[in-house]
This record gives C-alpha cells, sequence and structure tokens, in this order.
C-alpha cells in the first residue's frame, strides 16, 4: 500500500484472506438506518484501487444486525412521519431514491454470500403508533453477484417475522437491476396480524380481533413487466371495534369478510397482479392492495357472483332464480342454481339469505290462464291411475279447442303464423284467453315461488332458520323470479 498525497491517490492491492468483527455502520438521520456485524470472513480476496475492482470467492457475514426506521406509506395523514424530527433543509436536501447503477460502483465479484443469524428490524413512522416488523434468525445464501456483468444472481433466504411467522423466498435476481430480470418465489407461513392493528385501523377502519396469515407469492419480471399472484389463506380473521379513519374503505366490509370466510373459519384468496415498473403510477404494494379492494368491492356489491365463483361458477349470478309464468315449480335450470348456492351457504355459516317471490301480473296472469287450460285437458283425457298425457296427444287437443274459437279470436294467432301452422304457444294462449283467472291467485303466486325456494335449500341440509321467505309483491319488469338478498 502507499499514502496519498493531493496529486497522487493512495493504492491499495490485497491479495489473501480477510475477517473482522463488531463492525457498525449508521447512515444520516433522514435515512434512519444502521447496521452492525457481528463476525466477518472474507476467503480468496482480491483488491485493487487503482483498477477499483474486487472479488471475493465467499464471503460469510454471522450475526448482522439491522435497522431502519421511516414511513413505509408516506401517504394522506401519515405523510408527514417520513421526516418528523428531521431539519426542514435536511428534508429539502435529501437525494431521491433510486435504483443502483454498475458504473459507479466498485467492480466487485462476489462468487458466494452466506448471512447467518441476521435481524432486520423495521420502524414504520406512517401509522400511529409507529408499527414495528422484526425479522430474525435469518440465513441466506447468494451466488454470483457481480456488479459489472449483468447476470441474474440466484439466492434463497429463510427467517422469522414477528416471533410468529416462517418466511421463506427462492428465485434468481439482478440486484442492480431488479427491473431487467426477476423471479421470486415467497413465502410466509402462519403471521400473527393483532400487531398490525395500527394499519387495519388507517385503511380498513377497524381493530383486528384475531387471525393468522400464510400466503405464496410468486413474482416474475421481465424487461420492467411485472406479474404475480398473491395467494393467501386468513384463519379466524375477524375484526374487532371500530376506528375512525379518513383512509379507511367505504364499504361494508365485515359482511365481505363474511362473505369469503368459509366453514372452517378461513378465507382464502387468489389474486393475479400485473404492471409496468417503469410507469410512475405504479407501485406494487398500491397494485397488490387494489386487487384487495377489488375483491371486497366484489363481495359487498355483487356478493351471490361472489358466491358462484367460490364454488365454481365462474361469473355466474346466483341473486335469483326464474320460473316459467303461472308457475311456482322450479325448472331444472333453477334447480341447480340452488344447488350452487346451498353449497356456498353451508361453506359460509355466518351468512342467511331472504327469499323474496315475485311477480309481473301481466304475465304470470296469461300463465295462471295456460296452466288452467293443461289441468282442464288433463282431467277431461280421463287417464288411468299413473297414466300421463302425451305432449302430441296435448297438441292435438289444444288445437281441436283452437279451431274452436271464434273467427275473430284465430285470425290474429295464424296471421303471424304466415300460413303454417300456429304454434303450440300461440294457440295456447288464444284458447285460455277466455278463462277466467281469481286475481289473488297471482298474488298467491309470489309467496308460493319464495316457499318452494326455500324448500329446495332446506332439502339441501341448510338449517331452514337461515333462510327467510316472503312475497316481494308484483314488480314491473323483469321475468318472474325469486330474488334473494343477504341477511
Amino acid at each position: 500500500a502507499r499514502g496519498a498525497t493531493p496529486t497522487d491517490p493512495a493504492m491499495v492491492q490485497l491479495n489473501g484472506r480477510a475477517e473482522g468483527e463488531r463492525l457498525q455502520l449508521e447512515t444520516p438521520e433522514l435515512d434512519r438506518v444502521k447496521l452492525e456485524v457481528a463476525k466477518w470472513n472474507a476467503e480468496a480476496l482480491s483488491l485493487d484501487s487503482t483498477k477499483s475492482a474486487a472479488s471475493i470467492d465467499t464471503l460469510a457475514v454471522t450475526g448482522a444486525k439491522s435497522s431502519l426506521a421511516r414511513a413505509l406509506l408516506p401517504r394522506g395523514a401519515a405523510a408527514g412521519a417520513a421526516t418528523e424530527g428531521v431539519p426542514p433543509a435536511a428534508q429539502e436536501s435529501a437525494p431521491a431514491s433510486g435504483p443502483f447503477e454498475r458504473h459507479r460502483l466498485i467492480d466487485l465479484k462476489l462468487a458466494h454470500l452466506r448471512l447467518d443469524d441476521a435481524t432486520l428490524d423495521v420502524t414504520d413512522l406512517s401509522t400511529e403508533p409507529p408499527t414495528r416488523h422484526s425479522i430474525t434468525r435469518v440465513k441466506a445464501e447468494i451466488d454470483n453477484l457481480s456488479t459489472r456483468e449483468p447476470a441474474p444472481t440466484s439466492m434463497t433466504a429463510e427467517g422469522i417475522v414477528n416471533d410468529s411467522a416462517r418466511f421463506e423466498a427462492r428465485g434468481s435476481l439482478d440486484p442492480f437491476d431488479l427491473e431487467r430480470e426477476t423471479t421470486i418465489d415467497f413465502t410466509l407461513t402462519s403471521l400473527a396480524l393483532k400487531p398490525y392493528d395500527p394499519y387495519a385501523g388507517r385503511f380498513v377502519g377497524y381493530e383486528i380481533e384475531s387471525g393468522r396469515l400464510t400466503l405464496k407469492l410468486p413474482v416474475a419480471i421481465h424487461q420492467s413487466k411485472l406479474d404475480g399472484t398473491l395467494d393467501a389463506t386468513l384463519d379466524r380473521f375477524y375484526l374487532g371495534r371500530e376506528v375512525p379513519s379518513e383512509e379507511a374503505l367505504d364499504l361494508p366490509i365485515k359482511l365481505g369478510l363474511d362473505l369469503l370466510r368459509d366453514s372452517k373459519e378461513r378465507i382464502a384468496v387468489n389474486i393475479p397482479f400485473s404492471g409496468d415498473l417503469r410507469d410512475p403510477q405504479f407501485e406494487l404494494g398500491g397494485g397488490v392492495w387494489q386487487a384487495i379492494v377489488n375483491l371486497l368491492l366484489k363481495a359487498t356489491t355483487a356478493p351471490f357472483t361472489l358466491l358462484g365463483s367460490l364454488v365454481g361458477a365462474g361469473d355466474r349470478d346466483l341473486s335469483q332464480v326464474v320460473f316459467e309464468p303461472g308457475s311456482a315449480e322450479l325448472s331444472p335450470e333453477a334447480a341447480a342454481d340452488l344447488d350452487l348456492l346451498a353449497k356456498a351457504l353451508a361453506e359460509r355459516p355466518a351468512i342467511g339469505v331472504r327469499a323474496m317471490g315475485m311477480v309481473i301480473e301481466s304475465i304470470d296472469l296469461e300463465g295462471l290462464r295456460v296452466t288452467a287450460l293443461r289441468e282442464r285437458i288433463t282431467a277431461e283425457a280421463r287417464l288411468k291411475p299413473g297414466e300421463k298425457l302425451s305432449p302430441q296427444d296435448y297438441e292435438r287437443a289444444v288445437s281441436r279447442a283452437f279451431r274452436d274459437l271464434p273467427r275473430a279470436q284465430r285470425e290474429p294467432v295464424e296471421r303471424e303464423a304466415s300460413g303454417g301452422s300456429p304454434k303450440l304457444a300461440a294457440m295456447e294462449r288464444a284458447v285460455a284467453a277466455s278463462i277466467e283467472v281469481d286475481p289473488a291467485a297471482v298474488a298467491a303466486l309470489a309467496q308460493a315461488r319464495a316457499d318452494a325456494v326455500v324448500k329446495a335449500l332446506v332439502q339441501t341440509g341448510l338449517a331452514a332458520e337461515r333462510i327467510g321467505a316472503e312475497s316481494g309483491g308484483e314488480v314491473a319488469e323483469g321475468p318472474p323470479r325469486v330474488s334473494f338478498e343477504l341477511r
């Protein structure tokens, strides 16, 4: 080594191995970062200051402790927490954060980095009170790290989060250009959620009563395009006392959670997300949060579509079942929808439904007349016990009755047929038009439909007290139906 002068910088050349203990590093107050290393060891070390180059075969770091205090979510009411206690001049001169650039760094090649028993403490100043995150017993290995040669670096890491959950991360990345090519699989197992009350109060408007989180988060980045999936399970997750917050979601959150929670008190979600890291409007955390908000929004604004998706029905809307005019009998399609709804409700014991039978007077009155015609023709056929009227015999009977109508009643139907044979449904309506129906029968049909739906749901095994039935009365539009409401 040669000493430095104002015109002749120091030259350092080293080859061999190096080790040290009790390394400490503290950044300026604005960044609030502290690093302590209990012990480090570098094998096959080569350093040449004249070339700004260094290479290390293996760097082993034991007992590293790092702490960081800053506002992780500096928005809204919490934005000022990031610079609390920092002089205004320091705030104004603080450099904007950005990715590392290779050409500004030493030419470093590190074949293998190993961390043992590391600890990371992060205090988020954007919540009130500040939230502490602790990651302990960290073990990590990184291979083929280079500041000059663009190449993915393989990595593995594991540790304990907040003394309650195990995390693992595996994949490959270029730490100096994360946007180019990154593939990481992150898992977190059984994280206790009660310590995150400040976040729940701020963004949801409730304290956390209980719950644990397990998640898998695979993320892939290619040429700044990010794709990932949030595969998460919340076990026995319940919200407690309401907390006033201007940033809280304006949604019935507890109802949404009840819809998502199954009979084992678990909430399982699988949410894909994507974005462009070069888009100044895109934030990874914001993208995932927006996906969660969209799910809760769907749960509260289209709950029966969500229930359908949870039992494999895609975007099928289970909010109603449709009936034939004048009938309270369930069609095969209606029965299938009720089976799906029953399956979803069986998995969500906190949810009940109210079935409201509805009628369209003009349509259902005509339907009741056709039903009366069918009953009359069947009675006139004088069938033997157990015998059914065939469709062919029924159509012939309707045709005869149609031909017996006055010409003025037949002509509109015959004109519609354009010289061909009138359709059965048209002939039925014409023949049935003269049949008198008690107007009260239309009103009774609404309740009969609701009762039929409740009976079908109870037959699947649902408790009768979870299902209410009532007449919704006459509606002006839409098909004759039973509509459901949550209760």
